[in-house]
């Protein structure tokens, strides 16, 4: 089936034909006629010269030959659409919360990767979610006829076997990058979110609103770099002139799967107060797993938020708007980022290169 094409994509009418043209003769035997260029006109609402030249590319390509008096027939398919590769960090990667984020990846990637006739094959790469089980041996065996979606940073430590292997790959990066993996993602499609501005805008819009002192989570990081979140807090705090004592960031590992966040809520709630009734903050910027604690806690304490307590979520999520008032956040992009690097593989040429995602702030009235 012919796709349409997108009115509302950046990309050119010209080039979303050629690719929806490609997506259609994969599915056609060689010789086959495709449709004569009028009735493409009204299918995807363009002049006949951009039918024309959308043709003309994919003939010169080899992938079309035209017949005068009779039509344009499938010269070859195109090779390139087999299975695109999806790593994934273990068996059930999606039933622990914390992970709920590339989930929404992951099905937003599948649903794309159907609409352009691309197959999506899971790659299992541990056995037990665990970074120290990864094997890097298992990525050296993949190609440049491999096609290979990275969904999240957590994959760094096999990135160098990754690179070797000359794969094609889309990575959605977070900034996490160690030093020196540059290197081996510089021939790669990056998807880079920008959460290390977003959370220098969250200490903006806390400026603004009057606060003081501001607290929050950090998160220890096993990139050298740093998490760009508590980057961009911290440069934020002294753009804006706030302030923050060091002992209020308490810090949670994310990759302690021993300890997951449910199991130590009692504990940070503990700190969280005693860090207060110390020395008392008026503004709290932090990941949105913490968002129910502090909102508990602020609750307990008998707060108001935002006249006492403004509240910032670096993400969005159902704890965000379900709670009384309702949190501030900045959008998650997953659901984009998966759309996007389907799009990045169904290209006529894979195109290396970085594409910036900016989260925006959606004002609830908590700060």
């Amino acid at each position: 089936m012919l796709s349409k094409r997108d009115p509302h994509s950046a990309e050119r009418p010209g080039p979303q034909i050629q690719n929806a043209l490609l997506r259609h003769i994969a599915t056609l035997p060689e010789g086959a006629c495709i449709p004569p260029e009028t009735q493409l006109c009204g299918h995807f609402n363009v002049s006949r010269m951009t039918v024309n030249k959308a043709i003309k590319q994919l003939v010169v390509r080899g992938f079309l030959r035209r017949v005068q008096g009779k039509g344009t027939f499938v010269n070859r398919r195109p090779a390139a659409y087999r299975a695109v590769k999806v790593l994934l960090p273990g068996p059930n990667s999606f039933d622990n919360e914390e992970r709920e984020g590339l989930k929404r990846t992951f099905d937003s990637f599948c649903q794309e990767c159907h609409k352009l006739s691309l197959r999506v094959e899971a790659i299992i790469t541990t056995p037990d979610h665990q970074l120290s089980s990864l094997n890097p041996e298992m990525f050296y065996q993949f190609s440049e006829n491999d096609m290979v979606f990275v969904p999240a940073p957590w994959w760094v430590p096999i990135f160098e076997a990754l690179s070797k292997s000359g794969a094609k790959v889309v990575f959605c990066d977070s900034q996490l990058y160690k030093q020196g993996t540059k290197d081996f993602i510089k021939h790669w499609h990056v998807l880079e979110v920008d959460n290390k501005g977003a959370a220098k805008e969250a200490m903006a819009i806390l400026a603004r609103a009057g606060k003081k002192r501001i607290t929050g989570m950090r998160s220890k990081s096993i990139y050298e770099m740093g998490e760009p979140m508590d980057i961009g807090f911290l440069e934020g705090l002294a753009e804006h002139g706030l302030q923050c004592e060091a002992d209020h960031l308490l810090e949670y590992d994310w990759h302690d799967e021993a300890r997951p966040l449910h199991k130590i809520e009692d504990e940070l709630k503990s700190r969280i107060i005693a860090n207060y009734r110390k020395k008392p903050f008026d503004g709290v910027a932090t990941y949105e797993n913490f968002i129910p604690i502090f909102v508990a806690v602020i609750n307990e304490m008998g707060l108001r938020i935002p006249d006492d307590v403004a509240l910032i979520s670096y993400g969005d999520s159902k704890s965000c708007r379900a709670s009384i008032p309702p949190i501030s956040a900045f959008t998650n992009l997953n659901e984009e980022l998966g759309r996007e690097a389907a799009r990045a593989f169904s290209q006529l040429d894979f195109a290396p290169g970085v594409t910036l995602f900016t989260r925006k702030f959606i004002d609830r009235g908590s700060v």
